[in-house]
């Protein structure tokens, strides 16, 4: 039961490194021949990240300047 536990977060933290949509869509619109569209949702994590990271740098951009 531990194992499966794990597995579930491990899945849901691997979203937070921009490599695993990258992968994704890369390899999707690559090697098997897939359009933008068939694969915009690694798109929209890959944006989401974006903005995220760059959000967080700003934050602590500010926050290291007081």
């Amino acid at each position: 039961m531990a194992c499966g536990a794990v597995a579930w977060v491990l899945q849901w933290l691997r979203w937070g490194l921009p490599s695993t949509a990258a992968i994704h869509a890369g390899v999707g619109l690559n090697q098997l021949g897939g359009s933008v569209s068939d694969y915009g949702r690694y798109f929209v994590v890959l944006l989401g990240l974006l903005v995220g990271f760059v959000g967080m740098l700003l934050w602590v951009g500010r926050v290291r300047k007081r």
